[in-house]
């Protein structure tokens, strides 16, 4: 099922739409043609930046900010995006620009909220530091903000949710 799937969505779709144009050639030269350039076009398409940030604005209907419900919430998990290996004007290893943005909205949400941050991710591709570690020291250099709990033990997403479910589940935090 997941390759079928797969299957449906871009770039595998046109794709597989291409292959079977150039297929077609042989047979039905204008349809195979056709079907080619619609591919090939759809493709190009695609891969433009403002398409991508078009078709993303279609689907993010309404800001955060306005959907921000913190009932219940107790603590601010703050998961790990990649690190930026021996960085030359860090003078080693930081967080990645994505992480760096998931850092700024947590950073933001504690400002509002006044809950605790736990940061996670271990060190996946082996850097000197776990991107737990990085990600505290940037909230804590550039945000002024405070991390209370560090898990730099996972690999992946569904490691750091469980190490982190362990150890705020010691804390009375959820």
């Amino acid at each position: 099922m997941k390759i079928l799937s797969s299957a449906l969505l871009p770039p595998l779709d046109l794709l597989l739409l291409a292959t079977l144009g150039l297929l077609l050639l042989i047979f039905r030269r204008s349809s195979g043609l056709s079907l080619v350039v619609a591919s090939v076009a759809g493709l190009v398409l695609l891969s433009m930046p403002a398409v991508g940030t078009t078709l993303a604005g279609l689907l993010e209907t309404r800001p955060a900010k306005q959907s921000l419900n913190l009932e219940g919430v107790q603590a601010i998990v703050i998961l790990g995006a990649g690190s930026y290996a021996a960085a030359p004007e860090y003078g080693g290893d930081t967080v990645a620009a994505a992480t760096l943005e998931r850092l700024r909205w947590g950073a933001r949400l504690h400002r509002l909220s006044g809950l605790p941050i736990m940061v996670s991710g271990g060190s996946p591709f082996g850097t000197g530091t776990s991107e737990a570690a990085q990600m505290k020291a940037a909230l804590n250099e550039d945000f002024r903000t405070e991390v209370d709990w560090l898990e730099d033990k996972s690999f992946n997403t569904q490691e750091g949710a469980g190490y982190a479910r362990q150890q705020l589940a010691g804390t009375g935090s959820r």
